[in-house]
């Protein structure tokens, strides 16, 4: 039950960052802004800045996205991210962002409990806030959330069209793809590889790959 609450806790966390981000962006081109006015240098350069410090901190503790736990709820994040790529050959940049954000939640998630004892974890708990600032713009400029907003909204209304694509990729892979990845779901060894499986079926079902 508390695996299931987080996660939907998560997913509210990115759906809401997600969708203001999305508004913001339709926003700035309503005023005749295009999409890369709106990612300055200085945003990127915050962003890599936050990725280097996130994984030093990780790696100087002997984690990696490799040795962290692969069940729970962290593993079904990483799983899930990675299962969502187009080719599982490499990371992408948009995958390497959501690995991050899963790290730097991990890392929070350790030092929550450090909040009830000793006060100067707030301020940690600020910083580790302006990182995910930084994590979630670069998520939205490389995870093409745009299309996935549009993706959901034409369904959510009824879109013919994109039923008829669903339907029909979907009627691809009933045969094979559909029930591995489910038993992958349902028996996978860790929770790590169910996610795995959960963000390929995502990704066939909306065709969403980062």
């Amino acid at each position: 039950m508390q695996k299931v609450i987080a996660l939907a806790l998560l997913a509210m966390l990115c759906v809401n960052a997600t969708a203001a981000g999305y508004n913001y962006e339709q926003r700035m081109k309503e005023r005749g802004h295009g999409h890369n006015n709106i990612r300055s240098d200085a945003s990127r350069a915050s962003y890599l800045r936050t990725e280097q410090s996130i994984r030093e901190r990780h790696y100087s503790k002997g984690l990696t996205a490799e040795t962290q736990p692969k069940d729970g709820l962290f593993g079904w994040a990483l799983g899930f991210s990675f299962g969502l790529q187009y080719s599982p050959m490499s990371q992408g940049s948009c995958y390497l962002a959501l690995e991050n954000s899963v790290m730097l939640g991990y890392e929070m998630w350790q030092q929550i409990l450090m909040l009830v004892v000793n006060p100067l974890m707030w301020g940690e708990m600020m910083v580790y806030g302006i990182e995910f600032s930084d994590i979630y713009a670069e998520i939205f400029d490389n995870c093409k959330i745009t299309v996935l907003m549009n993706t959901l909204s034409g369904l959510a209304a009824n879109n013919f069209e994109g039923l008829t694509e669903m339907t029909g990729r979907l009627g691809a892979a009933f045969i094979i793809d559909i029930p591995k990845k489910m038993e992958l779901i349902k028996n996978g060894k860790n929770d790590y590889i169910k996610g795995k499986a959960l963000g390929g079926l995502f990704a066939l079902i909306f065709d969403y790959h980062i």
